[in-house]
């Protein structure tokens, strides 16, 4: 099943939507994936790979060349950076997909929900920030993360943050012969209290 990533609403930054297929999310990713973005008049370059069980994101700050990396190991729900330890990803609430047939009154339909609790280290920067929080919600990477949550919002987070809970909802949308669309539904809970969202991010 490949879930596209589309951003088609209008944001303060600049990306290039790359179709990423569940391939990527369950290790079986054969080649790099790569996106642009701007964030607060710097460019950074995100590419995924898949690396001996982790879920990696090399994180280049294209203004200085200076690279940053997160990285997930999926066996042990760790998140790293730059190789060091920085906190976990809490397991449970996985989404399982159903098998949803069309209706001709087809409506947007909850596949799975779930809540999960990401962490880090203090004063890492708001694009890796992005990154982290994109590990639970599989299919949306870092550049969906800024695109629904805005760079203000991300640096805030990372100044004042050391984790959060994200909540989210997988939705399907059936259409007759053609693949069904996806999107999740999501919101982001800071160690700090504040609450950002709900975001509708499509996949």
């Amino acid at each position: 099943m490949s879930l596209v990533l589309m951003l088609s609403w209008t944001l303060p930054y600049h990306a290039n939507a790359k179709t990423i297929s569940n391939d990527y999310v369950t290790g079986n990713i054969n080649k790099q994936e790569s996106e642009t973005v701007f964030i607060d008049g710097t460019s950074y370059t995100y590419d995924y790979s898949y690396e001996n069980n982790h879920r990696v994101i090399y994180v280049t700050n294209n203004n200085d060349n200076s690279v940053e990396k997160v990285s997930y190991n999926e066996n042990t729900s760790t998140i790293y950076y730059n190789d060091e330890v920085i906190g976990t990803l809490e397991k449970g609430n996985d989404i399982k997909f159903d098998n949803l047939e069309y209706s001709p009154n087809s409506t947007w339909k909850n596949i799975g929900s779930g809540s999960k609790y990401v962490s880090w280290a203090r004063g890492i920067t708001a694009a890796a920030v992005a990154a982290v929080i994109a590990i639970p919600l599989a299919s949306l990477n870092a550049v969906g993360v800024i695109a629904a949550m805005g760079t203000a919002a991300l640096g805030v987070i990372a100044a004042g943050a050391i984790g959060g809970t994200v909540k989210y909802t997988l939705q399907m949308y059936t259409i007759p012969n053609s693949a069904p669309l996806y999107r999740y539904v999501w919101s982001f809970r800071a160690s700090t209290g504040d609450n950002y969202g709900s975001y509708i991010s499509h996949i």
